[in-house]
């Protein structure tokens, strides 16, 4: 199956309808001990899945070995199973008191980036390197399957595990979404490690968490000509470091300083590499990060203004390509409060952060817009790991292993547990209290 483009470049509209979740009632935060020691429990297989999938990386929509061997380890847990195609995998665990349906996401696709330090598990794939963390992930959340299969008569209700690809372009979510992989859920969870961050500690925030992500990519063409006789040609070069240089007054100059805005071009290509040649034709690419979601048509308006009339000053023709790939997180206000108070059970109220917002983007906000859902942060370095994310360097404290472990499978189970004495019943892709 194919990338189609609307899978590649996600579509949204400016302003989402994001769902509220209820009061959850008799909230209950049960034991974090016995969940960290079935953590440290499973710390050995989890470790080596980890490892294992850093071993074989795979990029975005080319995950088939990372498939199936997240689908061979649910048979051994005895979990059944959907495949998503073209390699997403869903599995359910039914707990064996009725209830809700809480979902736990993991994503799956590697970058293309070569991997350059020498773990033993160094990537056997030249040229690509889980440099983001999605191997921790996907074993964190296989160690968290393991820990609810073994202990179904603590649930009240089921947790669908979602083994998400495609993250790193934005449209691994919508996949899983058009499947109807959340149509019976309630609530869903998120977490991302990152070694930027002490083992131990986990960061988080109500409302808007990460930025909105649009991708753009422009082509500037002239005439060509030698470097000796400019006035023979029209230079793309002059023209293309103007514009790059003026987008940054779409932050400086057209984005009020209270509001998060990041313009970043993240490379520029010639179609010549001779120094006494003019070129014909120019490329440059990069992302716009935002928070609010009103600056979307405000951002878009002003990129093709100041790149079109800044082609029409310098002569040149100028094609653009400007894509909306993933809105911000906005986490869910009553599943923020009641995380924090599953984290601070699990790590102590010192290791838990609650006002972090990061520029970053996520895909994982597509699902918010179906349901609630809360995304968070936790800390996966130490003094010898502190590369940050997609660095080629990257590596983890594998301790952090158990806190990840621990956290998804304590949030499950919790959030079943405190909503318990809710009913509920499908209307649409939302659900609704009964009265």
């Amino acid at each position: 199956m194919g990338l189609k483009q609307e899978d590649e470049y996600p579509v949204f509209p400016a302003t989402e309808v994001r769902p509220a979740h209820s009061k959850i009632l008799n909230a209950v935060i049960s034991d974090g001990n016995w969940y960290r020691k079935q953590a440290e429990y499973v710390f050995t297989y989890v470790r080596e899945l980890r490892r294992y999938f850093h071993n074989n990386p795979e990029q975005v929509m080319e995950e088939r070995g990372t498939s199936e061997k997240i689908c061979e380890e649910l048979e051994k847990l005895q979990i059944p199973y959907t495949i998503i195609p073209p390699y997403g995998v869903v599995g359910i665990i039914e707990g064996e008191m009725p209830g809700r349906t809480a979902a736990l996401r993991a994503d799956m696709d590697a970058l293309p980036i070569q991997e350059l330090g020498n773990p033993p598990y160094k990537s056997k794939n030249d040229g690509c390197m889980h440099a983001c963390g999605h191997d921790a992930h996907m074993a964190m959340l296989l160690g968290a399957a393991k820990i609810l299969a073994g202990h179904r008569e603590k649930l009240c209700g089921n947790v669908k595990l979602i083994f998400q690809q495609a993250e790193e372009i934005g449209a691994g979510a919508l996949i899983m979404l058009r499947a109807g992989v959340l149509d019976d859920c309630s609530a869903i969870f998120g977490l991302h490690q990152s070694a930027e961050y002490p083992t131990g500690s986990f960061f988080m925030d109500e409302k808007d968490f990460t930025a909105a992500n649009v991708i753009f990519k422009v082509k500037v063409s002239g005439g060509g000509g030698h470097g000796s006789q400019p006035q023979l040609s029209v230079d793309p070069v002059v023209a293309a470091s103007a514009m790059i240089q003026s987008l940054q007054t779409l932050v400086s100059r057209e984005t009020d300083p209270e509001e998060m805005a990041v313009v970043t071009v993240g490379y520029i290509n010639s179609s010549t590499s001779r120094c006494n040649i003019i070129t014909e034709e120019v490329e440059f690419g990069g992302t716009i990060r935002y928070r609010k979601t009103e600056l979307c048509e405000v951002f878009e308006h002003s990129f093709y203004r100041v790149l079109r009339n800044i082609g029409a000053a310098y002569r040149v023709e100028v094609g653009i390509e400007y894509h909306n790939v993933c809105v911000p997180v906005y986490n869910d206000p009553v599943l923020a409060d009641f995380t924090r108070q599953v984290l601070e059970s699990l790590a102590g109220k010192e290791q838990v952060s609650d006002r972090m917002k990061t520029a970053a983007a996520e895909d994982f906000a597509f699902y918010q817009q179906q349901l609630p859902g809360m995304y968070f942060f936790m800390g996966s370095g130490d003094a010898e790991h502190t590369k940050p994310l997609h660095n080629p360097y990257y590596d983890i404290n594998e301790d952090a292993l158990i806190e990840g472990t621990a956290a998804y499978s304590k949030l499950a189970a919790d959030y079943l547990l405190s909503t318990k004495e809710q009913d509920y019943e499908p209307e649409g892709k939302r659900f609704v209290e009964k009265s």
